[in-house]
């Protein structure tokens, strides 16, 4: 058996897509750890004053222990941490591009935190978030087999894809805005370009190979946890990038016994609202959402989060039904239809259940997400920041209207239902672990 190091950066869903991968193989025998950088040493005035996301990201540590596997503490470096500070005040594109510099500012000081680590639990494989690339500058000076993990599809470009982040149609006629952001988005790759090298040439790494964000980097396995069927096409040039699946959750925070599934069980159409883990705390967002449809013959669930408590008071008629949280998979299966923010982990588990979507973008890469919605006809996108209870009430009776957009959910459904992320990506990874070789789709 081997042992493994999995490096996520300090995401809910990237942290849980890594985290059930982490779990099979240590099922398998395999000896694990797991790191997650977090704010463990900052002040808590400071931290009261980070986004959502950090905060969360402080229980992160608690649930890899729970799955009964071994976390390495690391702190996120100062300069790190000012910018996730600043973050929240971006929106759309620029969000996305501050994003980007963000996790890829302090590289040198992090590969030598990384560096110490590995030299101390001399792993035989090292597995990484793609948008953590420190582990992976060490793996190459220590020839250490890296596999990278890439939650979708969206950083990679192809014929008719806008730039990474920027939510602008698949196959649009995207006019200028298309082109500064493409501007913007080559800047970015190079900046991110420049500072891999140069904490390279400070790792004292003489043979630096070529990188860019935007496309498989890993030289020994890069693992796509989503499927073709569910990309636009994307122009992936290399034989060791993998489409694996969407990973299977075990995302249950309610246990099946404590949700009240007999008020599922009427005939009348069932919507559920959910603005994820992140960036739910919007109860503005979900009561334009909610006033639209109370009148309506719908059931509507809501998973509101931070959210719960100015809901829950509101008033809302019987047919509106509140919750701080839900076994979401369990309901997805018995919804017709979903409104959520559109990040990749409820967008996969809404499209393995079949379901049509109406896509809120709040941030991150839940824009892209809404154009491939849309692409895919699978369901509608709303301006989460600019909407009216009248066009939330049209576009949900036209999906429920509408039968095509049911049909080519339950069409994704099943070609989805025969994919497994998690085993399929414990497959590869363990093979690489063992045979300290590349995989290569041509061999």
């Amino acid at each position: 058996m081997s042992k493994i190091i999995f490096f996520a950066q300090p995401t809910v869903g990237h942290t849980n897509a890594m985290l059930n991968i982490a779990v099979k193989l240590k099922g398998l025998g395999h000896d694990i750890k797991f790191i997650v950088p977090i704010a463990e040493k900052m002040s808590p005035k400071i931290l009261d004053k980070m986004p959502n996301f950090i905060k969360t990201s402080l229980a992160i540590p608690e649930k890899i222990k729970a799955n009964g596997i071994d976390y390495i503490s690391m702190d996120i470096p100062i300069k790190q941490g000012l910018g996730f500070w600043v973050l929240p005040l971006a929106k759309g594109f620029e969000e996305t591009q501050f994003a980007v510099k963000v996790f890829s500012t302090s590289l040198y000081k992090y590969s030598k935190e990384v560096e110490k680590i590995v030299l101390d639990e001399k792993p035989d494989a090292i597995v990484n978030d793609f948008f953590f690339i420190a582990p992976y500058i060490v793996a190459e000076k220590y020839d250490i087999p890296c596999i990278t993990i890439y939650h979708s599809g969206l950083p990679f470009s192809g014929k008719g894809i806008p730039p990474f982040g920027s939510g602008l149609a698949i196959n649009g006629q995207w006019g200028w805005k298309g082109k500064l952001y493409y501007i913007l988005s080559k800047h970015n790759r190079k900046l991110v370009t420049k500072r891999y090298k140069k904490a390279c040439r400070k790792m004292a790494i003489s043979d630096i190979k070529d990188f860019d964000l935007y496309k498989p980097y890993s030289k020994w396995l890069n693992l796509l946890l989503t499927a073709k069927e569910i990309e636009a096409p994307r122009e992936i040039d290399n034989d060791n990038t993998i489409y694996v699946g969407p990973r299977s959750s075990d995302k249950i925070i309610y246990s099946k016994e404590n949700f009240p599934f007999e008020v599922l069980k009427s005939n009348t159409p069932k919507i559920y609202v959910s603005l994820g883990t992140v960036f739910n705390n919007k109860p503005k967002v979900f009561k334009k959402i909610l006033c639209g449809l109370e009148k309506m013959d719908y059931k509507v669930i809501v998973s509101a989060g931070g959210a719960y408590e100015n809901l829950i008071n509101y008033g809302f008629d019987d047919n509106i039904l509140i919750f701080k949280s839900v076994p979401q998979l369990e309901i997805l299966k018995k919804v017709d239809l979903v409104i959520s923010h559109g990040g990749n982990n409820t967008i996969n588990e809404t499209l393995a259940a079949g379901k049509p979507i109406i896509a809120m973008p709040i941030g991150g890469e839940q824009g892209d997400n809404a154009s491939k919605i849309e692409y895919l006809k699978v369901g509608k996108r709303i301006n989460v920041w600019n909407f009216s209870m009248k066009e939330i009430l049209e576009k949900v009776k036209m999906i429920l209207n509408e039968p095509i957009y049911k049909e080519n959910a339950e069409k994704i459904r099943k070609i989805l239902n025969k994919m497994d992320g998690v085993n399929n990506s414990a497959e590869l990874i363990n093979w690489v672990a063992e045979n300290k070789k590349t995989i290569s789709l041509r061999s």
